[in-house]
């Protein structure tokens, strides 16, 4: 069989769109697939929490979200890559270990470890996701032409530097990200309720009755006041170097940084109100 290793946020969403699956990205994944007869696997990091037992499938921020989502555009997950250490090389490889593949490509806006795998990934930028000009390098890596990197790519950079500089060019290309200041906690936003940690998402989920906040937007709270959700409080992150780890780095925004400082709890600008600071 061909396969699509798929990550979802920054594939499936974008700078406009940042949470869930945006239209313009889930079109293109319909096009490759419909051309290729590939199935889809999901390789992202949205999928842990069921893996390790945290939410049932159906309760979950990845089923609502994105799965669900993705189903109103016809696109059926075949799926999910093992779950090994939280790291996506080793899950990916895992996989192809215990089923035959084909032919497989690779779609995530993070360079997958390992040359071997390298040369099967369609190497996305996050701010936009997949678009039309990466359908044919996919269709090519299906057909075992392997090799696409995009134009502003330099195999002789570390995945760090090469990070750095995409970020730092988009950094100065939208300079909104410092209105909002630095993330300064954890947030859900339930029913009109915001509930606040330091300690992160799953501070929270234990304060209220089981599985009441499972379904909650996730985010996080700025030093300027603002509820942001996960993928942009990941961007403001990094604009500020609050990032400690390179894995499941919504779940572990939670830096050195943050965990210093003080407990003032921000008023939102808009009618939210604070339920408790549960850190």
């Amino acid at each position: 069989m061909k396969c699509i290793f798929l990550d979802l946020d920054g594939v499936l969403n974008n700078w406009y769109h940042p949470d869930g699956v945006a239209e313009e990205n889930a079109r293109v994944l319909k096009k490759i697939i419909d051309q290729s007869q590939a199935r889809v696997i999901v390789t992202s990091s949205n999928k842990y929490s069921i893996q390790r037992g945290d939410v049932d499938y159906y309760e979950s921020h990845f089923f609502e979200n994105y799965i669900k989502e993705l189903k109103n555009y016809k696109i059926e997950i075949a799926g999910l890559t093992p779950y090994v250490d939280a790291n996506r090389s080793l899950e990916i490889k895992q996989f192809l270990r215990e089923h035959e593949v084909e032919q497989f490509v690779i779609l995530d806006d993070e360079l997958i470890e390992g040359e071997d795998l390298q040369e099967h990934q369609v190497f996305l930028d996050l701010y936009r996701g997949l678009q039309e000009e990466h359908i044919i390098p996919s269709l090519r890596i299906l057909q075992g032409t392997l090799g696409f990197y995009p134009p502003n790519y330099d195999r002789n950079e570390s995945p760090e530097e090469w990070n750095d500089r995409i970020n730092a060019y988009y950094q100065e290309k939208d300079k909104n990200l410092e209105e909002y200041g630095k993330v300064v906690c954890a947030a859900l936003l339930h029913d009109n309720c915001m509930y606040l940690s330091r300690l992160g998402h799953y501070a929270i989920f234990p304060m209220e009755p089981m599985g009441v906040l499972r379904n909650a937007k996730q985010g996080f709270v700025t030093e300027n006041g603002y509820f942001v959700d996960r993928k942009l409080g990941l961007l403001i992150a990094r604009h500020y170097n609050q990032i400690e780890k390179k894995h499941a780095p919504e779940e572990d925004l939670m830096s050195e940084d943050l965990k210093k400082a003080d407990n003032k709890v921000l008023k939102y600008r808009k009618e939210y109100q604070y339920k408790k600071d549960y850190s």
